[in-house]
Parts: C-alpha cells; sequence; structure tokens
C-alpha cells in the first residue's frame, strides 16, 4: 500500500506541476513581467507557434498584459481590448476614456487600467467596473502589483498606494514633480522617478522617503531592479546603478567623462547579471559595474522595452523592425520587417512575442521558427574564364522573417550578398553551394558551374584575324582622308575659276568725263550699282553717247 500511495502522491504532484505551474510562470501580467520590471518570461520555449497579425485600431503605444491564455491592451482610442492568444481574435472590449496609453494589470480576474485621471478596475467576469480611483492628475503610467497593494504616480506630482480588492487609498507620498513612469517594487522598498531627475526609495507599506538622488535629467523609464541594485535611465542620454538600501549612485554609463546617448526611453530589463536596455541602439551591461558587454545597432530609436525569454531578447524599433537577438553575445537571430514604426514595448506568454505598432496591428511572432525557408535555383551553370557570373535564386521564409546569404563558390571565395557577381580564372567544374538561414532554420542550394577555357575570338579563328582587322580599319581611315583631301582641292579649283569672271569693285575700269557737242557728260562708273560688277557690254546710255560723239567728230 505504501508504494501505491506514494506513485499516486507523484502522480498527484506531476499533475499539479501541469496544470498550475505553466500557466502561472508563463503569465506577463503588467508592464515588465513582474514589479521589479526583469522583463523576463521563466518558462522555457517548448517550440515554434503560430502567428498572426491583427487591426485593433487606435496606436498601441504599450505592450499587453498576457493572462488565462488571452492579451489585454489599451488603445489610443480608450479602450480596454481583450484579444485571444490563439489567433488573435477580439473576445470583447470596453471603453473607459478618451485615451489608454499604458500596460493593464491583471490580477485576481481583475484588469487594472488607466484612462485619463482614473484607475478602473474591470472584472473580467462579467465586464463591469468594480470600482475606480480618481487622482488630480493623469495617470500617465502603468500600475504595479506588490502584496495586495496597487502603486501608481501621477501627473499631480503624488504616488498612490491603493488596497487591490476595495480601490481605497492606503497611503499617498506627494514629490517634487511629475511622475511619468511607473513604480518598481522589490523587498520593503519601492523606487519611483520624477521629470525634475530625482529617483526615489519609498518604504512600501508606510509610504515613507527612505531617500532619493538627483540625476541632473528627466528620468523617463521606470527601473528594473537586480538584487540590490536598481537601474534607472534618464532623458539626457546615462543609465544609472543605485544601491536599493541608500541611493547611492554606483556607476553610470557612459561615464562622465564620454558623451551621452540619445535619450534612454526604454525601461531596462535584466537577466543573470546583465542589464539590457535601449537607444540609438540595444545595450548590455554588465550590473554590478556598469561595463559594456555589447552592442547592437539598430536602423533607428528603440524606444520600447526589450523582452527576455531563455537565450533570446526581442525588441522593436522606430526603422520598422521586429529583432530577435542572442542575449549573450547581441548577435541576430532574426529579423521581421513590418510596415510601421515600434515606440511600443514587446511582452511574451510560451513561445509568442507580442508588440504593438503605430499603425494600429498588434503582431504575434513565434520566438523558434518552425520551417525552414524556400529556395529555387539553377542546378547548372556554364561559362567561360574570366566572364562575370551572376548568382541568384528564388528565396522566401514561411515565417515572413528576413533572410541571410551564404554564398561558397568551390574555390576559396565566399560572399553574403544576395545575388553575387563571381568570376573563375581557370576552366574547370566547380561546386557552388548558397545557404539561406532565417536565423534559427537554414537550406542550402548547390549549383554545378562549369567554366570552360577562354578563347579569343577573330574574323578567321586566330589572332592573326585581330590583325587584319586593324590593318583594313587603317587603310579604310587613310583612304577616308584622301577623299576629303580631294574633295577640298577640287572645291578650292572651282572658287578660282569663278573668281577670273568677275571684276572686284576696287579694279572695275573707270571713265573720264566726255566732252560731247561742247558738253561734258559723266561716264558712268561700273564699279556703282548693281551692274558695277559686270563691265561688259557697256550700258546703252555709253553707247549712245559714242555714236553721238562720232556723228560730230
Amino acid at each position: 500500500m505504501s508504494e501505491r500511495n506514494g506513485i499516486l502522491a507523484f502522480a498527484i504532484f506531476i499533475l499539479a506541476m501541469l496544470l498550475v505551474l505553466p500557466t502561472a510562470a508563463a503569465e506577463w501580467p503588467m508592464e515588465g513581467a513582474d514589479s521589479e520590471h526583469s522583463g523576463e518570461q521563466i518558462t522555457p520555449l517548448i517550440g515554434p507557434a503560430n502567428q498572426w497579425t491583427v487591426q485593433v485600431d487606435g496606436e498601441l503605444m504599450c505592450p499587453p498584459a498576457t493572462a488565462y491564455g488571452k492579451l489585454y491592451l489599451g488603445t489610443s482610442d480608450g479602450y480596454l481590448r481583450v484579444i485571444d492568444e490563439r489567433d488573435g481574435g477580439v473576445l470583447w472590449d470596453v471603453k473607459l476614456g478618451e485615451t489608454v496609453c499604458a500596460t493593464p494589470l491583471i490580477e485576481s480576474q481583475a484588469a487594472f487600467v488607466p484612462s485619463g485621471n482614473t484607475l478602473f478596475a474591470v472584472a473580467l467576469t462579467n465586464k463591469s467596473v468594480k470600482w475606480s480611483f480618481e487622482a488630480v492628475g493623469t495617470l500617465r503610467a502603468s500600475p504595479v502589483l506588490y502584496d495586495d497593494l496597487i502603486f501608481i504616480g501621477s501627473e499631480d506630482k503624488h504616488v498612490y498606494a491603493l488596497d487591490k480588492y476595495t480601490g481605497e487609498l492606503v497611503w499617498s507620498l506627494k514629490l517634487d514633480d511629475v511622475v511619468a513612469a511607473s513604480a518598481s517594487v522589490a523587498g520593503l522598498t519601492l523606487v519611483i522617478g520624477t521629470e525634475s531627475g530625482t529617483l526615489y526609495g519609498i518604504h512600501r507599506t508606510e509610504g515613507k522617503e527612505r531617500w532619493r538622488a538627483d540625476l541632473g535629467s528627466s528620468i523617463s523609464t521606470a527601473a528594473c531592479i537586480s538584487q540590490s541594485t536598481t537601474m534607472v535611465g534618464t532623458y539626457g542620454g546615462r543609465l544609472y546603478g543605485l544601491d536599493m538600501d541608500d541611493g547611492e549612485v554606483i556607476w553610470e554609463f557612459p561615464n562622465a567623462a564620454e558623451p551621452a546617448l540619445d535619450p534612454i526611453l526604454t525601461t531596462p530589463v535584466t537577466n543573470s547579471g546583465l542589464v539590457y536596455f535601449g537607444s540609438d541602439g540595444l545595450y548590455c551591461l554588465e550590473v554590478s559595474n556598469g561595463l559594456k558587454v555589447w552592442f547592437q545597432q539598430a536602423g533607428d530609436t528603440v524606444r520600447g522595452s526589450p523582452a527576455i525569454v531563455d537565450n533570446f531578447l526581442v525588441f522593436g524599433s522606430y526603422d520598422g523592425l521586429l529583432r530577435c537577438l542572442d542575449k549573450n553575445t547581441g548577435k541576430v537571430v532574426w529579423r521581421y520587417r513590418s510596415d510601421t514604426v515600434f515606440r511600443s514595448g514587446a511582452s511574451i506568454d510560451y513561445d509568442k512575442v507580442f508588440i504593438g505598432g503605430r499603425d494600429g496591428k498588434l503582431y504575434a511572432r513565434s520566438v523558434l521558427n518552425a520551417q525552414a525557408p524556400v529556395v529555387i535555383g539553377p542546378f547548372t551553370l556554364e561559362a567561360e574564364a574570366h566572364d562575370s557570373i551572376l548568382f541568384e535564386v528564388d528565396a522566401s521564409d514561411p515565417e515572413g522573417n528576413m533572410l541571410t546569404f551564404s554564398w561558397d563558390f568551390g574555390d576559396g571565395n565566399t560572399s553574403t550578398e544576395v545575388g553575387p557577381l563571381h568570376e573563375y580564372p581557370l576552366a574547370g567544374e566547380y561546386l557552388v553551394e548558397v545557404a539561406v538561414s532565417d536565423g534559427t532554420k537554414t537550406k542550402k542550394h548547390t549549383i554545378t558551374v562549369i567554366v570552360n577555357p577562354f578563347e579569343t575570338r577573330s574574323s578567321d579563328g586566330d589572332e592573326t584575324g585581330s590583325s587584319m582587322a586593324l590593318i583594313a580599319g587603317a587603310i579604310g581611315a587613310v583612304v577616308v582622308v584622301l577623299l576629303v583631301v580631294f574633295f577640298l582641292i577640287i572645291r578650292k579649283r572651282g572658287d578660282d575659276a569663278e573668281g577670273d569672271e568677275t571684276i572686284p569693285p576696287e579694279q572695275a575700269p573707270t571713265e573720264e568725263p566726255i566732252d560731247v557737242g561742247g558738253a561734258v557728260v559723266e561716264a558712268p562708273r561700273f564699279d556703282e550699282g548693281p551692274q558695277a560688277a559686270t563691265p561688259y557690254p557697256p550700258p546703252a546710255e555709253v553707247v549712245e553717247v559714242q555714236e553721238v560723239w562720232e556723228e560730230n567728230r
């Protein structure tokens, strides 16, 4: 009986683990996954997941929360929408206000959603509002839960602690400026920053200030906590690591002697002694000393916080790319290109990453890929030595991820271009292989290239033909020149002959006045008038004068 009871107890334990642990661990119930903003899903990846994209309407400014196999997100047009994780279908929604620009908090079958200056507690069972709490200023940050208390900051410079069941105010504390980012909680300390650049450490249950640190620039992110260190970014482009007990600054990155980065707008996330945050790209630092481990360039600003699962780190950026990196090395695993801008952070549940775009679409992508790329290309090519050969294949990825190419030309040369040009100096047969990868799976294609010896083409098949062609061309050119010279000579002679028939005006003969019967008659000048160039025969008037003169002699 004792053996049977042992087997039964073990079976019950396994069943409880299967039913309870995965569901609890896989959920992403608030911004940053937990109250410490670690940004990590603990449940290991099982395998590829189905992918989808749905139009939700309204810009999706924050990542969705996940729980019970559903997604909970707020939209810029004031709705809380609940979506099925499996296919992206909208299950229901409820209008709460003018806009919802924060990640909801999911706990105890309720969604806690800030809209305007009101925090709503919406029952997930019947979509009714269980309670609401009104602050004086707008609630811009996502609420955080720790030990039945909900913490949220406001533009009225206060941070509030509310009872999650009733919404009653437990305590509030006025700070020095507007609170725009979420609080982070670990142990008895709540950490929250203001737009004036002050970071506060507050006693979680009493609501009393424990310490404050002036960081000199607006605190634009929530803090993330790793053991005794809290890390926060500023609009001035620096990430700080502070001691959780007294708020003393342990390190800053970049250090004070180096230029600052672009504004840090992403809440940092942490795992295994490393911290990750975005600016002009994605950075990885050591938590203990703030030293850079790696940096991955992005095409544009990284504003949304990354998400961690297993050895993968996923984030979106303003260049419209969703990237998956190896969290230890920063190497790109896969990339997915969209037609929008990603300013939202990412969240993960089981094997999917979820992220909203400025286009109002919600994207669900599998962290692991299910299928290898499809590659179609020629199997044989033929060319001559020294010919440039264009190598191309038609490749696509079933998951829609961007592809990388790796060519081996079989002669010791390689290329990573999509369609490279390559030539072979020697004749022979070469085996060319291209490997097309989507980041996790690779498809190879092989092409046999037959390279024939180089042949000099001529008129009679050898070099003599080329020489004869050159000679013929030279003779032709000489003949053309001679013809041109001959034509010019003939033309010159023709011009000279025409010149002999014409007496230029300066050489035309002139006549002295003629005395006719005592009257002096002016002889016409042959260099004047329209007939000046034609002296013979003389004009009729001159003939008549001459005849009269002859008669009077």
